[in-house]
């Protein structure tokens, strides 16, 4: 991992961290469990402490104070993000008589054992992110699988391009499918013609807002299904267009890093949402 790590990626290893070792929270202890985290993921100016010194740092792995200031403040962006989230609250004072909490400890909150608990994973862990994906969609679809199987291993070898393209074809093929889904389920003959010509022609912006449009002035499709559908509606389309115009055009070429695992944690909801919508369709054809 080459770039700085963000507030939000630092914020998906903590949760990460806890969720597999729960326990009481607090800044030195944040501190050593995110760490650990980006240590594993090759990050940098951690002030990591040679194991033959550690002595003189108490066993500690990581000199936090010789770590980097950018790695410093981002950190602690994260952490009083957490606080005033609701996520932890300061553990009572343990002193004698009526004495205010003193900060130094906290523990979770059942809103932040929620938070901690989901399991929405990070573009890094390649194999728990396929895992996660297969739950959410039983039968995903084999090429649309092996596009994000494709962007994850460019991801993680900072072949940002490769990634964002690899994004853009999955969600482009989650197009292909939800259109011909749609189709048998259209009553106007004039719009299914209209519909085949877009398709075959394969102009992609206006066969996504067809589609858009008509999943959402359908009253038959219940709101479950659509449920959510234009926040990752937009998050499919953006990713195409960054597949088709900034990943590939030699004029406009530029993926950052940043972007690209936004695209990728935004990802499962997209597949799991446009696999629901296909579903629906194509079980009930002449309904729309």
């Amino acid at each position: 991992m080459t770039d700085s790590p963000t507030v939000e990626f630092m914020l998906s290893l903590i949760r990460k961290s806890f969720r597999a070792s729960p326990g009481e929270f607090g800044y030195t202890v944040f501190v050593n469990r995110l760490w650990r985290e980006l240590d594993k993921l090759g990050v940098a100016d951690l002030g990591k402490i040679p194991e033959q010194e550690r002595y003189v740092y108490s066993g500690q792995p990581y000199n936090y104070r010789g770590s980097s200031y950018q790695l410093q403040s981002t950190a602690t962006e994260a952490y009083l993000k957490i606080l005033r989230s609701g996520f932890v609250v300061e553990q009572p004072g343990t002193d004698f008589g009526m004495m205010p909490p003193s900060g130094q400890s906290f523990r979770w909150t059942a809103q932040g054992q929620a938070w901690v608990n989901d399991a929405q994973p990070v573009p890094e862990e390649a194999s728990f992110y396929m895992d996660y994906l297969r739950t959410l969609v039983a039968d995903l679809d084999p090429v649309v699988e092996q596009y994000v199987s494709e962007a994850l291993v460019a991801f993680e070898r900072n072949a940002d391009f490769a990634a964002a393209v690899m994004v853009g074809a999955a969600c482009e093929k989650l197009l292909y499918l939800l259109t011909e889904a749609m189709l048998p389920a259209l009553q106007s003959p004039a719009e299914k013609t209209q519909m085949e010509k877009l398709f075959q022609s394969r102009k992609i912006t206006a066969v996504a807002e067809f589609l858009k449009g008509k999943i959402k002035a359908a009253k038959a499709i219940p709101y479950p299904v659509k449920e959510g559908a234009g926040a990752y509606w937009s998050a499919m389309i953006e990713a195409i267009r960054q597949q088709r115009n900034d990943a590939v055009h030699p004029m406009n070429a530029k993926a950052s890093r940043d972007s690209v695992r936004l695209s990728l944690s935004a990802l499962p909801a997209v597949v799991q949402g446009a696999g629901k919508l296909q579903s629906w369709l194509l079980q009930n054809p002449a309904s729309i």
